[in-house]
């Protein structure tokens, strides 16, 4: 089999019909969410959501939120010039939100100081109020600003209603992690909630855990991680020619890392925000070029060609 590079590229398949692609997104705090942005972004600049019929999408903690907000856009609408403004306005409105000095709900204005407050909370840690310092006031702070976060950059309800009555499928595939039964748990489109995207990206210390009491997925929940990062095989489930996956953290390094920065604390995470972003941007010629990443099920078509850029 040829190198991806020297592929023939196309969006089409055999029947001349574009070829239905699903986009799993990794999570993994501010980094991997800010970078799959720019991926994504990257994608819908560069022509793939009109090339291609781009029509389910998988993420995991910070990856679900970019993979519901291209679900919500895709459901609202379509496919063309319009679906590619929003999506990419939208991107960057969830992925700048919190970022200095736009947003005063994390005044972290650059990693030094991100570094600082790492090293401040590990010696606040220490003492025999940090466990209730925790649970009163940063979980409850945090979880408000990560709910008002999901609510002013994801028409959820809109989408949701609207989907319910849609001729086209489009699909949305939601990780989680139930605490106390141990088990995977994810959100399919027409359950997709707030509750649902908490559920996802719920961390101990920082956001809590999600409790979730009305069925069919009463349980706690924590951060998607734990479980499945991002959701694979359930993508099968749409009738896919091709998945592409979009990870942010390579599975090999050369050196152990030894810094805050490299083991990916939330704090420099926050700081690194739109390095990262624009990192994504530089990073889809690689997806597009079909260097990046994909798993799939041996039930899903085997790939025959790669994305490539225009």
């Amino acid at each position: 089999m040829p190198e991806p590079e020297q592929q023939e590229c196309h969006g089409t398949g055999a029947e001349g019909r574009k070829k239905r692609v699903g986009l799993a997104i990794q999570g993994g705090v501010i980094p991997a969410g800010s970078f799959a942005a720019g991926v994504v972004s990257g994608l819908a600049e560069r022509g793939a959501f009109e090339e291609y019929d781009i029509c389910a999408f998988s993420g995991t903690s910070s990856g679900s939120l970019i993979a519901a907000l291209c679900w919500a856009r895709r459901v609202l609408d379509g496919n063309g010039p319009t679906f590619r403004a929003n999506l990419t306005a939208g991107l960057e409105k969830m992925w700048m939100y919190l970022a200095w000095p736009n947003h005063l709900a994390m005044p972290i204005p650059c990693p030094a100081y991100g570094e600082f407050l790492r090293e401040l909370d590990g010696l606040w840690m220490k003492s025999p109020f940090y466990r209730d310092f925790v649970e009163r006031v940063r979980v409850p702070y945090t979880r408000f600003v990560q709910k008002h976060w999901i609510e002013d950059c994801i028409p959820l309800g809109e989408a949701r209603d609207l989907s319910s009555g849609m001729q086209e499928h489009i699909g949305l595939v939601l990780g989680s992690a139930d605490v106390l039964r141990g088990e995977i748990t994810v959100f399919r489109e027409d359950e997709v909630s707030i509750s649902a995207l908490l559920a996802s990206g719920s961390f101990e210390d920082i956001t809590g855990l999600t409790h979730i009491t009305t069925p069919p997925h009463a349980g706690t929940y924590i951060d998607g991680a734990w479980g499945d990062n991002p959701p694979i095989n359930e993508l099968l489930d749409y009738r896919l020619d091709e998945i592409w996956f979009i990870p942010c953290f390579p599975k090999v390094i050369s050196d152990l890392p030894h810094t805050g920065g490299t083991q990916g604390t939330p704090e420099r995470a926050l700081a690194e925000l739109l390095g990262r972003t624009r990192a994504g941007h530089r990073g889809v010629r690689e997806l597009l070029a079909g260097r990046a990443e994909r798993q799939c099920d041996p039930r899903c078509h085997q790939a025959k060609g790669h994305a490539a850029s225009k």
